[in-house]
């Protein structure tokens, strides 16, 4: 039985992204490791192929002392996105309200993505929707009751209805304003 290979592997890094796309990285090239049965050694000879940029040049550099997986996501996320203290990961999770422009599906990954950061104990569901339930673009915040909210799952699902209708209501006055007045 032939071993896998990263050869098939379309992930890449190239160490000029901040921790989120880092995160993302580490994240599908090891979904792409298990998912292929490929053994620690045949992975990091073939980590050449997933990395460009400085993050190869990274590699070079290190290659030779690294002898396991696990070691290796150790190793770059130090080197690219070194761990942040729990004080600046809340700065940064309740220091950012949601700009008008970004769905409330990406800011409340963001925000995730922040949480999942910190050191345990980690607050609950509950407890993170509290937090960036105020954060929440005020036209979408304001149309939404958070007593009615138990999950991140239900947060969206009510968040996208809302940015629909937002569109929508957008979109007509748009078009109302360019029709002529009739007299």
């Amino acid at each position: 039985m032939r071993m896998g290979s990263m050869a098939s592997c379309t992930h890449i890094f190239d160490g000029s992204h901040g921790q989120e796309d880092l995160e993302t990285f580490i994240s599908a090239v090891s979904t792409f490791k298990t998912v292929e049965k490929i053994e620690d050694s045949e992975a990091l000879i073939g980590i050449p192929l997933v990395l460009h940029g400085e993050a190869a040049i990274w590699w070079l550099g290190v290659k030779d002392s690294i002898t396991t997986w696990a070691e290796f996501v150790h190793r770059l996320r130090n080197a690219f996105a070194p761990k942040k203290p729990a004080y600046v990961l809340y700065r940064e999770l309740m220091g950012e309200e949601q700009p008008p422009d970004l769905a409330t599906e990406r800011f409340v990954a963001k925000k995730r993505m922040l949480f999942s950061m910190l050191p345990p104990p980690k607050p609950t569901e509950t407890q993170q929707i509290d937090m960036i339930f105020d954060l929440l673009y005020i036209n979408i915040r304001s149309h939404i009751t958070r007593s009615t909210i138990n999950t991140f799952g239900h947060l969206l699902e009510v968040a996208r209805g809302m940015e629909d209708a937002l569109r929508e209501k957008c979109s007509n006055q748009k078009q109302d304003t360019s029709q002529p007045q009739q007299n």
